[in-house]
């Protein structure tokens, strides 16, 4: 849906969707320190509502393990900047919301034989969750 939007209506991709995920930074913040394991930044919600917090039931592993949303709002927000190049809003509106990100796969990547893996995330196939994603 976004990109079509995106390429069609900027002023709604941006006022719409993206400005629901800046409004609800602090959901995300939450939803990170909520883990107890040391993370730190944004980790947005798998769903969120209007209070932006993770809504996702609590017995479903899609909640915990589907983390990829964060990364899909970064690069949503380097496409709005694409295609619009307003250095402006990405400097003073979009830019924590992208170091909050940053901040949190930095906080979760792991050193393992000298590579960094992000452990504990669904990954492409969706059925084997919890894998290691360097592997």
């Amino acid at each position: 849906m976004y990109p079509g939007l995106l390429i069609m209506f900027p002023e709604i991709a941006r006022d719409n969707l993206l400005q629901y995920r800046i409004n609800h930074q602090n959901g995300g913040m939450i939803k990170a320190l909520s883990y107890n394991l040391g993370y730190e930044g944004t980790m947005f919600p798998w769903e969120s509502a209007f209070t932006g917090q993770e809504t996702c039931p609590s017995d479903a592993p899609t909640g915990e393990y589907e983390q990829h949303i964060s990364g899909d709002i970064a690069f949503a927000i380097r496409q709005y900047w694409e295609l619009t190049q307003d250095t402006n809003w990405l400097l003073n509106t979009a830019y924590p919301v992208i170091r909050g990100i940053a901040k949190f796969w930095a906080s979760k990547a792991q050193l393992e034989k000298g590579v960094y893996v992000i452990n504990n995330v669904i990954p492409p196939d969706e059925y084997a969750f919890g894998n290691n994603s360097g592997k």
